[in-house]
C-alpha cells in the first residue's frame, strides 16, 4: 500500500498543494478481505517548502491518501481502486 499526503495549503499559488509518498507497506488482501494497516506520520513528513526554499511545519488541513498505487485516474483507468481518502488538521507545530 501506499501512503501519499498533501494538504490544504492557504496560498493557492503555492506549490506546495502536490502529493507526497511518505509511505510503503507491502501486504497481500485478498478480494473482499479487508485488514488494518498502521503507520506512523513524522512531522518531517508534514514539512513543506515555502517559497523562500526552506522547510517548514504549519498548522494546516492535511489529507492522507491510501491505495494500491500512485492515486490519480491512470491507475484507475488501469484497472486499480480508487485509493481511500481521510483528513486532518494540524493545529500546532511547535
Amino acid at each position: 500500500m501506499q501512503f501519499c499526503l498533501s494538504r490544504k495549503v492557504i496560498a493557492p499559488t503555492s506549490a506546495c498543494q502536490r502529493l507526497r509518498l511518505v509511505g510503503f507497506q507491502r501486504t497481500k488482501v485478498q478480494a473482499g478481505e479487508s485488514k488494518t494497516l498502521k503507520f506512523v506520520l513524522s512531522s518531517e513528513s508534514m514539512m513543506f517548502v515555502d517559497e523562500n526554499g526552506e522547510h517548514r511545519l504549519e498548522p494546516d488541513r492535511f489529507r492522507v491518501m491510501v491505495g494500491s498505487c500512485s492515486p490519480g485516474e491512470r491507475g484507475q483507468t488501469l484497472g486499480a481502486p480508487a485509493p481511500q481518502v481521510a483528513y486532518f488538521d494540524l493545529i500546532s507545530s511547535r
